[in-house]
């Protein structure tokens, strides 16, 4: 293979049709101490009579070696699917992942392998009616004074709906839906002070951008519990070069006055 997973981004940019409908997601994790990227970009691809994208991602779905059955289900899914989305982490550790969104339900489906043998499928469950606190019980302990935090800020009035990423039964994550984008900075100022003051410093960097889904780890995770923070921006016109690029890109589409200088954290990124 003459692309490199180091760099999943390059893999992602040959499915990427200009002119069309794509989008490419990356996220932040927040812990009481730190806040980092998680190098696992997702490249969503919707529709649109875009067969020659759904034909490439076919190809790059073989290339990455993944399980047969997976193969399956995405051509089966191509003309009734809302969309497909594919993340590729730069962590071999860390699982590559298709996601199926059906348009005639309210799951996602996510098949997830590291090699070709096998592969672990969860699926994310959407409510619009169930209540915000009916959701905290779910969440780490960790977690809930974050939690707790963000209720109390005005800019929680542009939440709405609720994504519940489960594994048969069992709830791994929470995710609060902000479909209008509003920007971080409420979140930023509402949970500071549970944060170190390097973590303070890391996550005000982020000033300005707008996100899309806020997700609290679940009771059953066992490592560091975290908050995960979500970012999507267009890609018909220009296709991000490697991590650095797509989040200099983000800040370039989100922020009112274009920069050229990442802040410093982000500039010593290295994939």
């Amino acid at each position: 293979m003459s692309l490199e997973l180091s760099n999943p981004l390059q893999l992602l940019s040959t499915i990427s049709q200009r002119q069309k409908c794509h989008a490419v997601e990356w996220s932040i994790k927040i812990t009481h101490n730190t806040v980092k990227p998680r190098y696992k970009p997702t490249l969503y691809i919707y529709p649109d009579e875009q067969q020659p994208a759904y034909r490439s991602l076919t190809q790059l779905l073989h290339t990455i070696k993944t399980p047969r059955t997976v193969l399956d289900i995405h051509d089966d899914s191509r003309f009734t699917a809302m969309y497909q989305g594919l993340r590729l982490p730069v962590a071999a550790s860390e699982d590559n992942c298709l996601f199926i969104h059906d348009s005639e339900t309210q799951f996602i489906h996510s098949y997830r392998w590291r090699e070709e043998k096998s592969f672990q499928q969860q699926r994310y469950m959407y409510s619009n009616r169930l209540p915000v606190t009916a959701v905290r019980d779910h969440i780490h302990p960790d977690l809930h004074s974050i939690f707790d935090s963000l209720l109390l800020q005005d800019g929680f009035k542009d939440q709405l709906g609720i994504w519940c990423q489960k594994k048969g039964d069992i709830t791994h994550e929470v995710y609060l839906t902000f479909p209008s984008r509003p920007k971080i900075d409420w979140v930023i100022a509402g949970i500071s002070p549970l944060l170190t003051a390097s973590g303070v410093q890391q996550l005000q960097s982020y000033k300005g951008l707008r996100f899309k889904n806020i997700g609290f780890d679940a009771v059953t995770e066992t490592r560091a519990p975290a908050v995960t923070m979500y970012f999507t921006i267009p890609v018909s016109d220009y296709f991000p070069t490697d991590y650095k690029d797509l989040m200099k890109r983000t800040f370039l589409f989100f922020r009112e006055e274009a920069e050229s200088i990442l802040p410093e954290h982000i500039r010593k990124v290295s994939v």
